[in-house]
């Protein structure tokens, strides 16, 4: 009995600049999935505290491997990136001074004018 290699046309490709551009799609899905399961487990809970039902010790672990995970993805185990933000000049210099001190300079021009 002989075999023959399927001649069938080859799966499409993923390359890395398509692993790139599908990023922030498959991020938003993956968060949105992990937020349905926790929904369920917080429904669990929240039977268990009503009395309706006796609390599972697997649904909290499965909550908190959830929020791992959910961590891991916003990275909030690493430090805060600081951005200096620039100084915005309208709160330093008082907008009514700046513009008493254009009305000033701009008289001042009209009387060199007229001399």
């Amino acid at each position: 009995m002989t075999y023959e290699l399927s001649t069938s046309p080859r799966p499409p490709e993923i390359s890395e600049d398509d692993l790139e551009e599908a990023r922030p799609r498959v991020l938003a899905q993956t968060v949105g999935r992990y937020e349905d399961l926790y929904r369920v487990v917080r429904a669990h809970v929240h039977e268990a505290e009503q009395g309706e039902r006796p609390l599972d010790p697997r649904y909290l672990e499965i909550g908190i491997r959830i929020l791992k995970e959910e961590s891991l993805l916003y990275r909030l185990g690493r430090p805060a990136v600081v951005r200096e933000e620039e100084e915005d000049l309208s709160r330093v210099i008082d907008p009514a001074q700046q513009v008493l001190a254009q009305l000033v300079e701009l008289e001042a021009r009209v009387r060199e004018t007229q001399e």
